[in-house]
């Protein structure tokens, strides 16, 4: 659990083991089913202000949609946060029958600082279908003259693809608080079509 539980203080260390959720789901009413042996790990040291958990589910049943798996994998201290999640999901076979990979999604976040790095990406290796890609984008945390949360972000350059078509991504930035956002600059283009937002989304008319 990454933790160092030698320091003076209170150590707590816990597991949760599940085998089936069937009855628990039912009984409870939650729209979540787990079929498949998953576990829940964490380990805490209140001393030096440490936490870290491991979380790997299989055969999750959400609803009417099938997840093969999700990960999950979360340290932090007084000082930063670091989190790694990975969802893997079952794809439907192609029209003429053949089957594809599963699609696979992570996404990576560290906190130190007041800043925030965040990078997402998904590939789910369709035969015929090809969908796969990768955004950056690193904020910066602050509090605005009316102690409001105010965040700036800038895109990485980055690229998507998309069936036979490859998608860029030219950077840009978005900033803003919880009453206006302001997007400068994210620019998406391919071979013959370009997109590019600028702007102002906010609660005035004029936004």
């Amino acid at each position: 659990t990454n933790i160092d539980t030698t320091a003076t203080g209170n150590n707590y260390i816990f597991t949760c083991d599940i085998k089936d959720s069937r009855f628990v789901s039912h009984l409870l009413k939650l729209p979540v089913v787990i079929n498949s042996p998953s576990s829940i790990k964490g380990a805490c040291n209140d001393r030096i202000g440490a936490l870290a958990v491991e979380t790997k589910l299989n055969g999750i049943e959400l609803k009417k949609s099938k997840i093969k798996s999700i990960e999950i994998n979360g340290r932090s201290n007084n000082d930063a946060l670091t989190l790694e999640t990975r969802i893997v999901k079952p794809t439907k076979p192609s029209s003429d029958g053949t089957p594809n990979k599963d699609l696979e999604i992570e996404l990576n976040c560290n906190l130190a600082d007041d800043i925030l790095k965040n990078t997402l990406s998904w590939n789910n290796n369709k035969t015929k279908r090809q969908t796969k890609g990768k955004l950056r984008m690193e904020a910066m945390l602050s509090r605005d003259a009316d102690e409001e949360l105010f965040v700036k972000a800038l895109m990485q350059n980055d690229s998507i693809v998309h069936n036979d078509s490859v998608w860029y991504l030219s950077g840009g930035g978005i900033s803003g608080n919880r009453k206006k956002i302001n997007i400068d600059g994210i620019y998406l283009y391919n071979d013959s079509q370009h997109l590019r937002l600028d702007g102002i989304a906010g609660k005035e008319k004029e936004d």
